[in-house]
């Protein structure tokens, strides 16, 4: 569950765990961190199979 903090996107309500892809890795390896770090899953040999993003005010820079 979220935290109840007003200024984290849809607080209060059940959601997955996220994360930001740092500019010195891909994607894969950004996935692989954040599991670890969110969950403490360590995985092997994954496969990207698509993303998805949130962008704040509907518009990328």
């Amino acid at each position: 569950m979220r935290d109840e903090k007003p200024n984290i996107y849809y607080p209060g309500v059940w959601g997955l765990f996220g994360g930001n892809v740092e500019s010195n890795e891909k994607p894969i390896d950004a996935l692989k961190r954040e599991l670890l770090e969110e969950i403490e899953l360590d995985i092997k040999g994954a496969k990207l199979l698509f993303s998805w993003g949130h962008y704040e005010y509907n518009s990328v820079l």
